[in-house]
């Protein structure tokens, strides 16, 4: 009978020792209710029995099962894949976003309006030629465009230079992360190679880190035997059982128009040559704004700038100034992107030199003129000797080759070979150490047929103010261009804002599957604290109950001792 007696005490015991688990687990739930990445915990218990000799199965209490996680499987990973897309379309957005901002478009400070305001200074020039005021105009116009078009360049790639340096910081998370999953992997291993042993607390957190993961980059990830799991972006692993495989950085030294150059870094995984690009995630859109989004507005400002170099410059050649002289670019033809684009320095320090009358028909010799270089210090003079109309040189036009074999071309300018006095078509040879007197050489130009008509002609001013109407850019497939100046810019701007717009649109989208899936997981494990307080009252009287159990057993214990 005392034996009976005992085995209710144990019974009991067992009753005590679940309802304080259960009451445990309520109270963790209860605390974690709002920290994230938590799953909520289940206690799971089961009838236990002993075998009676008269009865056969008998009960003999409760047995604590296990405590597990209450997580669904399939919208974890329906989650983590849902990620890369609000990550991608965060950092898209985000570039796009700051790139619409610099183009501060339309205002007066825009370039829209800087080039608008010089092409109507040059209509103002055609009609008061003579005006030095005028010419000024022209020339601080241009510098205010040119100013426009510095500021533009170097706010594109400065948003290029944050791009690598978001770069570098993800990179960090990304690493940080896959030592976290894997510090968690063997943490799941070791204490799931016990019988009935649960890592709930490990899973957690890796699950968070898979999570957060998945926002930076596309990933995939499978679960072994031994509860480890192998986390693979792009084909390549990134997390082998039993260690993570980091990202490296590698820096490559890009020159730029303007002479300087740009780091940019390509990624691989550590221990593989092979170049990693992610498809997703967070460093996706930061290598999609790096190196297409920006870089496209930085090639269409440059061929902009270069479109207006090059056609302005033609029809600068071909004109004169109000001292006479032709043949002069306006601009510098040296420096044709947005990060470059000058005026030639005669102009930036003389307003005369500014080419408003018009000039005569383009002409070059029938032939190449057949000469010899002449003594040192005097000059070849081939409007007095070749032929009076060889003169108002067009710039840049001179070519001089020796006399082969072998034929080599002399270079114009200052300390080279040679320099060009274009209005009169004098050519002074400077260098007789490579090219001495009596050299046999040819000498081919270009020459305005018509002479000066005075500093009151502004017919030049006017075919230049025209090509603010004339199509000059986006050249179609054939090459032929399709837009004016002016208009390809706005295109350029509108179609900046509208890619923003479809960026914005893409990442709501994707942000609201993500709340989506987060209100489902949330329903699936998470915390509902009134669920929690309900079970802490059952619990608790669970527990009050074998507690009046074991009393009771007692009492009849102590009143069979004292038989």
């Amino acid at each position: 009978m005392s034996g009976g007696l005992f085995e209710s005490l144990s019974v009991g015991s067992r009753g005590l020792s679940a309802s304080q688990t259960a009451l445990s687990v309520t109270g963790q739930n209860i605390t974690n209710a709002n920290t994230e990445g938590y799953s909520r915990k289940r206690l799971e218990q089961s009838a236990d029995w002993k075998r009676d000799g008269q009865f056969g199965q008998m009960g003999f209490g409760v047995e604590v099962d296990q405590i597990s996680r209450v997580r669904d499987q399939l919208l974890d990973h329906t989650i983590v894949a849902n990620q890369g897309d609000v990550g991608m379309h965060t950092q898209v957005d985000d570039a796009m976003g700051r790139m619409e901002a610099l183009f501060t478009e339309p205002t007066e400070q825009g370039l829209g309006e800087c080039l608008t305001s010089f092409w109507n200074a040059w209509q103002d020039l055609a009609n008061h030629p003579g005006d030095v005021a005028a010419r000024q105009s022209v020339v601080d116009k241009a510098q205010t465009a040119i100013s426009r078009f510095h500021q533009l360049a170097d706010g594109l790639q400065g948003l290029r230079g944050d791009e690598e340096v978001q770069l570098a910081a993800k990179v960090k998370d990304v690493n940080d992360l896959l030592s976290r999953i894997s510090d968690d992997n063997q943490a799941v291993a070791a204490a799931e190679s016990q019988p009935s042993g649960k890592a709930n607390d490990s899973r957690d957190d890796r699950q968070l880190a898979l999570s957060k993961l998945g926002k930076l980059l596309d990933i995939d990830y499978v679960e072994d035997a031994q509860g480890r799991v192998t986390v693979t972006s792009s084909g390549q692993m990134l997390v082998a059982p039993s260690k993570p495989l980091p990202l490296l950085m590698e820096h490559h030294s890009v020159a730029l128009a303007d002479g300087t150059s740009f780091t940019l870094s390509s990624l691989r995984v550590s221990g593989t040559n092979c170049a990693f690009v992610p498809k997703n995630g967070e460093l996706a859109g930061i290598l999609e704004a790096r190196d297409r989004i920006i870089p496209g507005a930085q090639g269409k400002l440059d061929s902009l700038a270069s479109s207006l170099v090059t056609s302005l410059n033609q029809l600068h050649r071909s004109g004169y100034d109000a001292q006479g002289t032709t043949g002069t670019n306006f601009f510098d033809a040296t420096k044709t992107s947005a990060a470059t684009i000058a005026l030639l320095s005669e102009i930036a320090k003389n307003p005369l030199a500014v080419a408003a009358g018009s000039g005569g028909t383009s002409l070059s010799p029938s032939s190449p003129v057949s000469t010899a270089i002449p003594a040192t210090g005097a000059a070849l003079d081939l409007a007095q000797t070749v032929d009076p109309a060889y003169r108002d040189l067009l710039d840049g036009s001179v070519k001089i080759k020796t006399v082969g074999p072998p034929s080599v071309e002399l270079t114009e300018g200052p300390g080279k070979d040679f320099v060009v006095d274009k209005a009169n078509g004098r050519i002074s040879f400077t260098n007789y150490i490579a090219f001495p007197a009596g050299t046999a050489v040819t000498v081919d130009f270009r020459y305005s047929a018509t002479g000066f008509k005075g500093a009151g002609d502004g017919n030049n001013a006017l075919a230049i103010a025209q090509l603010k109407d004339s199509l000059l850019a986006n050249p179609d497939q054939h090459g032929t261009p399709t837009a004016t100046i002016v208009n390809a810019y706005a295109d350029m701007v509108g179609s900046i804002g509208a890619n923003h717009s479809t960026a914005r649109s893409k990442l709501g989208t994707s942000k609201s599957l993500s709340d989506f899936y987060g209100r489902q997981a949330q329903s699936v494990a998470g915390v509902n604290i009134d669920e929690e307080v309900t079970d802490l009252v059952k619990y608790q009287h669970s527990y009050q109950a074998s507690a009046k159990y074991i009393s009771t057993v007692s009492q009849m214990l102590e009143s069979l001792m004292n038989l």
